[in-house]
């Protein structure tokens, strides 16, 4: 009979979820340890003190007739135990117990007030502000060094757009691309971002950021090769998984991809006067 329960292998793999505690929350516990063994030194210490010194010759503390009294000089080991407990309560002011609230406090301010309203971190295509979910481990984020990412796409925007083309072994797309700019900073050459000389005809919508007025609003047609501009724009309105919603017209169309790469191909497809709007499944 196979087994069953706790005997299963995914229960037998399966492991208790660790509690996530911040670096300070572990630091304060151990802050709050070595305040209590201070307490109980200073309360042992002065209990054995007052033990000790305490006798019947100091007739000016009035203790000769007070048999029954706790300070009672013949009784040494009550008047210890006593006192252990008098300096307890009267020590206790030196364990920061308000600590833990002031900081919960400060952890709830910070994410209401200035993580919630960062605007560094605001996300304007989506209108979605930052929101933090926990404030546990708030402060864990001024302590992070290094990220190890799998993929770009985690670190970056993996914002996709079509800016650039070779048709034939004829670039066209004015502007400067990134890869092109972090080479210049690498080699410690200075280069103009030319943003503000593109043309009227420069389009920017999500996913297409082209401008070049030889093959943009159809004058690809005037071109030397317009059989190969026409056939690349035909590749890059059919050859692809993308799926359109929405109403078909190239305003209000929108396009649902698994990869940002072939969304902003077909998005230039649409600007270049091929329109991919519905599709027909023999």
């Amino acid at each position: 009979m196979p087994p069953g329960g706790t005997l299963l292998q995914v229960m037998m793999n399966s492991m208790n979820v660790p509690s996530k505690r911040s670096t300070l929350e572990k630091k304060l516990d151990k802050l709050i340890l070595a305040l209590f063994a201070t307490l109980f030194t200073m309360c042992v210490i002065g209990a054995i003190g007052s033990g000790v010194f305490i006798n019947e010759k100091y007739f000016y503390l009035g203790l000769r007739g007070r048999v029954e009294d706790q300070f009672n000089p013949k009784n040494r080991l009550v008047v210890t135990i006593l006192t252990m407990f008098t300096l307890i309560t009267l020590y206790s002011t030196i364990i920061p117990i308000s600590l833990y609230v002031s900081i919960e406090m400060i952890k709830f301010i910070q994410c209401a007030q200035f993580i919630n309203n960062d605007l560094n971190m605001y996300h304007a295509e989506s209108n979605t502000p930052a929101l933090a979910r926990t404030s546990n481990l708030n402060e864990e984020l001024g302590q992070v060094e290094y990220i190890f990412s799998d993929k770009t796409g985690t670190l970056t925007r993996n914002l996709m757009e079509f800016f650039k083309c070779s048709i034939g072994g004829e670039i066209y797309g004015t502007g400067i691309t990134e890869i092109e700019k972090g080479g210049a900073e690498r080699a410690g050459v200075r280069i103009d971002d030319d943003e503000d000389k593109r043309s009227a005809t420069a389009v920017h919508e999500k996913g297409f950021n082209f401008d070049d007025t030889r093959i943009m609003r159809g004058a690809w047609r005037n071109e030397p090769n317009p059989e190969a501009c026409m056939e690349f724009f035909r590749c890059l309105a059919i050859c692809h998984t993308v799926l359109p919603e929405g109403e078909e017209t190239p305003e209000k169309i929108t396009y649902q991809a698994a990869s940002p790469d072939e969304a902003a191909l077909v998005a230039a497809a649409k600007n270049f006067g091929f329109f991919f709007y519905r599709q027909v499944l023999p």
